[in-house]
């Protein structure tokens, strides 16, 4: 009989860390959920979350303990950023080309000689390239 209350002691462990395994990934997934606002009793071993980088990393995260896992919310985040900065960029080569041609428009208008124009119009390109490298 102690070899059944044991082996029931070990399956009802199991079945505990499974469901705060389970738990764990659904609080990651689902943010802001009442659910998943729980309080959390915390894995013993870090290798036994299922949301820290050693247990995600595959062996490369398991023989290093995630400490060169790459982190996948970092990795949003530069996604993130790297297009509003190509939006941005975007807008100030659609700006700089509006500008060119009303610029030219303007120039002409305006009488001056060819070399002026050019002159005018070198001046703006350097400002614009000035700009561009901020970004």
């Amino acid at each position: 009989m102690p070899e059944m209350a044991t082996k029931r002691k070990g399956f009802a462990r199991l079945i505990d860390y499974f469901d705060r395994r389970a738990q764990a990934r659904y609080a990651a997934e689902i943010k802001g959920d009442v659910l998943s606002s729980t309080p959390q009793k915390l894995f013993s071993n870090h290798y036994l979350g299922p949301n820290h980088p050693a247990s995600n990393g595959g062996v490369f995260g398991l023989l290093l303990g995630g400490k060169l896992t790459p982190d996948h919310e970092k990795q949003k985040q530069r996604e993130s950023m790297r297009s509003v900065m190509a939006e941005q960029e975007q807008a100030i080569r659609d700006q700089q080309a509006l500008q060119m041609s009303n610029l030219g428009l303007v120039l002409q208008g305006m009488g001056l000689t060819p070399e002026q124009q050019r002159s005018y119009i070198e001046q703006y390109e350097s400002a614009y390239e000035l700009q561009l490298q901020q970004y």
